[in-house]
């Protein structure tokens, strides 16, 4: 299976950002971290393969942070892939299960909320 390219929310080429004549200015977030601050008071962080991800700030413990956020379509894209292999084993399970019992068993009642929380994950 085809894995996923990992995508933020609002990342863009730095290459867009000339075309359109937008400059920056740098903003230190806290003395380790540079920030990129577009003409519209924006904040970036910038990747190695030199994008722009727009970032919030979230303080924890006292401290600012820079969050780049992921996007959701792909998380919600990647665990449904990351469940796959899991619901073909619960399933396998569940039939083997219910195929040699007359009752339904706490092992099989475990397999079916196993199976019906991945499946709608």
């Amino acid at each position: 299976m085809k894995h996923i390219k990992r995508k933020f929310l609002n990342q863009i080429p730095k290459s867009d950002f000339e075309k359109k004549g937008i400059t920056f200015k740098t903003f230190s977030l806290v003395e380790s971290k540079k920030l990129k601050v577009s003409e519209t008071d924006d904040f970036y962080l910038v990747t190695e393969k030199d994008e722009f991800i727009k970032i919030f700030q979230f303080k924890f413990g006292g401290e600012k942070f820079a969050i780049p956020e992921p996007d959701p379509i792909l998380i919600y894209f990647n665990n449904a892939q990351l469940g796959l292999k899991a619901i073909g084993e619960y399933k396998s399970e569940i039939f083997k299960s219910l195929g040699s019992i007359d009752i339904v068993t706490d092992e099989v009642r475990n397999y079916l909320y196993y199976f019906f929380g991945q499946a709608s994950a």
